[in-house]
């Protein structure tokens, strides 16, 4: 069993990150708040490995996992113009 949790923010050392409202496309869920999601539920997971804990830590880990790639696959489609122009010259 831990002494304390291991995620900076969920010990109370860190404040958790300012909401963003800008640069993500429209309808996506916050990268961050996902991230102490899933930093809360790991060590929930660590102190009581049953079941139940591992399906919320899977399930925010997957949630995060397509906010990430979505945020991504909007990155590259907002910016294909300038990474063609610039692969061009490499």
């Amino acid at each position: 069993m831990l002494a304390r949790p291991m995620c900076p923010i969920a010990n109370g050392l860190l404040s958790p990150p300012e909401p963003r409202t800008t640069g993500r496309p429209p309808g996506s869920k916050d990268p961050h708040e996902l991230i102490i999601r899933l930093g809360r539920a790991a060590e929930a997971l660590a102190e009581d490995p049953r079941d139940a804990n591992f399906v919320q830590a899977a399930a925010t880990f997957r949630k995060l996992e397509e906010v990430v790639r979505s945020h991504f696959g909007y990155e590259e489609t907002e910016l294909a113009e300038a990474i063609g122009y610039y692969l061009g010259a490499i």
